[in-house]
């Protein structure tokens, strides 16, 4: 439907590879062909509507060669879609630029960074999404890599991102066929090796913007895409009392309700019995801004980071027995998702967070300890990151990661959630006010909810022959029918051990199921605007022995909350 050609000439780089992977991640299979090849085979036997990904160079190679040549009339638009070209030498991408530009004196430039700002532009605002109107500031030492050409003389030339040098992704009409051009020399690798807690898209900005926002757009169909962009506050540890450190519940409802958005609070199993009622009052009766989700289950230092599964297995239903206790004391229901307590969690947790049916965790972090297990660039830039027993880790930022992390999250189908404590509070919530704000004005809708919600509203979808193919990550899933017309829906879940599962169920009826891939996958029909709620539950583990339920532990516990309320409550006010 979407054709993709990788065009290759004589002189082959990595970066053919990076974008063949670069476009993979997102849903898009592309053709690797010579470019020789392609031009031989679309004179004699053509196929319309191509998408091109090239170096300068082979484009260079395939402008010249269909130049010399006497082709079919309205080659290049009945053909080509557009085209996507990075930047090779910059004797052919200089050479390049000036063909298609017709001025003689454009080149391609480079010079260490200055400190500025990448500006995206807003002459197309559909092609870079959410990121749309954004200044960038460049990392210390980034380089510069723009183009210069005669501004005054090319109107038909349009800019999606530039520097104060120049602009450095640009879109020229070349016989009626879009051409996206980027001076950056490379293409990010998405299987590289995750380092840090998350991908920062600061760092990679020329070698990742530019592929990732042109594939986005020219594979409408076939790419993966989220229907609905969920968004939630995570605000980590607090009692439910009216105030806990710089976090005033009263005050935060009303800044919930001014500005549109929902709060998460990443509550404390310990604490089940430790609120006041007016503060549950306030839940009660506004479950649709405050919502409560599960930390950890004492609090305790790295306790998810252990490898006794015994240990694991009594934490994560005692969490989930104390969690039972506060709902049915206080009436406010909870999300079954759990958030890691310092952001620590080793790969055993996973499983057994699966086996105790949690729906998902959300987390800073994303690395296990020890690091048993390799995540990629092109992992976290999925929806929810799978490595760990198929269970999924959807990732949550800091405001201090900048709205350029949050937007390009959302660009590539992710959840938009947020992270605060409550020192992030002060100046009655003035800064986060300004932060919330400025992520209600991204090109794109929200849908703020609880993280049961962000859970069972996202997942990818693309349209395959004769259906809808549907990637779901969390332990539930609403699945809606977003089309006109009754649709065929093929939903598939990551799962490499299909034996534990217990059963499958949509709405209240179980459904069959089968395994193949690493995936299980299952069939359903929707009328239009019609919704279907999924579940898939699993076989529990048994809640082992108490090994660290001992006298001392359990003062070391009480001990170890009592002080943190006071350095939050007193020491941290002061």
């Amino acid at each position: 439907m979407e054709q993709g050609l990788l065009l290759t000439g004589p002189q082959a780089g990595p970066e053919q590879t990076h974008v063949n992977d670069v476009a993979a991640s997102l849903g898009v299979s592309l053709r690797a062909l010579p470019v020789t090849e392609y031009v031989a085979g679309g004179l004699s036997s053509p196929e319309p509507d191509c998408r091109l990904f090239c170096s300068s160079g082979t484009f260079l190679q395939l402008v010249e060669a269909l130049d010399r040549r006497e082709t079919r009339p309205n080659f290049w638009i009945s053909q080509v879609h557009s085209a996507f070209v990075w930047a090779g030498t910059d004797v052919e991408t200089g050479e390049l630029l000036r063909r298609l530009t017709g001025d003689s004196n454009a080149s391609i430039q480079h010079r260490q960074g200055r400190g500025g700002k990448w500006k995206v532009e807003d002459t197309l605002p559909a092609l870079c999404g959410p990121l749309h109107g954004l200044a960038i500031a460049q990392p210390q030492g980034a380089e510069d890599h723009f183009f210069v050409y005669d501004k005054a003389a090319l109107p038909e030339l349009s800019v999606v991102i530039s520097t104060d040098g120049g602009a450095v992704f640009v879109r020229i009409e070349h016989q009626g066929v879009p051409v996206f051009m980027s001076a950056a020399p490379g293409i990010v690798d998405v299987t590289t090796r995750l380092v840090d807690r998350n991908f920062d898209v600061r760092n990679h900005f020329l070698s990742t913007v530019p592929a990732v926002a042109y594939t986005k757009w020219a594979f409408p169909v076939s790419s993966w895409k989220t229907p609905e962009v969920s968004a939630c506050l995570v605000i980590d540890d607090p009692l439910l009392r009216p105030q806990y450190g710089r976090l005033n519940f009263q005050e935060m409802l009303a800044a919930m309700t001014s500005r549109n958005f929902s709060t998460s609070i990443a509550f404390i199993p310990w604490n089940w019995r430790r609120n006041a009622s007016e503060t549950v009052r306030l839940f009660k009766e506004n479950a649709e801004r405050y919502s409560l989700s599960i930390h950890g289950c004492d609090h305790t230092g790295a306790e998810f980071g252990t490898l006794s599964t015994e240990v694991l297995a009594w934490k994560a239903n005692q969490a989930l027995d104390r969690m039972d206790r506060l709902e049915s004391r206080a009436a406010i229901p909870y999300d079954r998702v759990m958030v890691f307590p310092q952001g620590v969690f080793s790969s055993k947790a996973m499983s057994i967070l699966k086996q105790a049916n949690y729906s998902a965790a959300v987390n800073t972090e994303v690395l296990s300890v020890p690091s048993d297990q390799t995540v990629t660039i092109s992992d976290v830039w999925d929806a929810a990151v799978m490595n760990y027993a198929d269970f999924p880790i959807f990732t949550r930022r800091y405001p201090e990661q900048g709205i350029e992390n949050f937007a390009f999250d959302v660009l590539l189908g992710k959840p938009c959630l947020v992270v605060i404590h409550h020192q992030n509070c002060r100046n009655h919530l003035k800064e986060l006010s300004e932060f919330i704000d400025s992520l209600n004005a991204l090109r794109c809708r929200l849908y703020w909810g609880s993280l049961a919600d962000a859970v069972r509203r996202t997942y990818r979808q693309r349209t395959c022959t004769g259906a809808i193919e549907i990637e779901m990550y969390g332990l539930d899933l609403d699945l809606r029918n977003h089309l006109a017309e009754r649709k065929h829906f093929k939903v598939r879940k990551k799962e490499r051990e299909p034996d534990s599962i217990h059963k499958v169920r949509i709405d209240s009826k179980e459904v069959s199921w089968e395994a193949a891939g690493g995936y299980i996958c299952f069939d359903t029909e929707l009328d239009p605007g019609e919704k279907a709620a999924i579940s898939i539950r699993f076989r529990g583990h048994d809640q082992g022995g108490r090994t660290t339920d001992t006298f001392a532990y359990r003062v070391k516990t009480a001990l170890r909350r009592y002080l943190s309320e006071v350095r939050d409550n007193y020491v941290s006010r002061s």
